[in-house]
């Protein structure tokens, strides 16, 4: 996020979303003397780095507050859920909760071939299973 030309600084941090124990990423931003939307910069950073590591909401501030050890403080950061004065709604899907969209899962394609192989592996296996030296039974192959 430091690398758009508008940013003079930038901070990210994992916070609890309302209503959940599931964290999200929030980021709070300082520009420089220009007005950037935050749509913009949420755009900006989609585009370098995978969906999980982008911030779900960014928050412009005048400065970031510095602790006397030079790090960010972050307690005195505003947090994501009074800046909008709205209140947020606590994510209604699995989906929503992990910050994803909710794809139904595939059927694993097992073919003729790699259920024969296996079963030739298991049935390998069971003279060291029984002999107290090998890795116990096999699971059965469907």
């Amino acid at each position: 996020m430091e690398e758009h030309p508008a940013v003079a600084s930038a901070f990210v941090a994992g916070l609890p979303r309302p209503g959940t124990a599931d964290k999200a990423l929030y980021a709070w931003v300082v520009l420089d003397d220009a007005e950037v939307p935050t749509d913009a910069l949420a755009a900006y950073v989609a585009e370098r780095l995978p969906r999980y590591m982008v911030p779900g909401t960014t928050l412009v501030i005048p400065e970031l507050s510095l602790t006397p050890n030079s790090k960010v403080d972050v307690s005195a950061l505003p947090t994501p859920f009074e800046a909008s004065g709205e209140p947020l709604e606590a994510p209604q899907t699995a989906g929503e909760r992990a910050g994803v969209e909710a794809r139904p899962p595939q059927p694993a394609t097992v073919t003729a071939q790699e259920n024969y192989t296996h079963a030739v592996r298991c049935r390998s296996l069971i003279p060291l299973s029984s002999s107290g030296r090998g890795p116990g039974k096999c699971a059965s192959a469907s």
